[in-house]
């Protein structure tokens, strides 16, 4: 005899890479604590332009490589 059961759907939301991903996490945050930085992924500037932190991190990284 086969009985069926109702199971409720299980989320799982992996945010530890936001914590260990292999990244200069001091960098980051060194760059967090710079004047006018938004505490943001994204942003909207006065001016109308999209601020991307990430990608000003990246920039800031490969030239720190140089």
């Amino acid at each position: 005899m086969m009985r069926s059961t109702s199971w409720a759907p299980i989320v799982f939301l992996d945010e530890f890479g936001d914590y260990v991903d292999g990244r200069n996490n001091s960098l980051k945050e060194g760059l967090r604590k710079s004047d006018g930085v938004p505490h943001a992924t994204y942003g909207v500037l006065k001016d109308g332009q999209v601020f991307v932190f990430d990608k000003w991190e990246q920039r800031v990284n490969e030239r720190q490589k140089r």
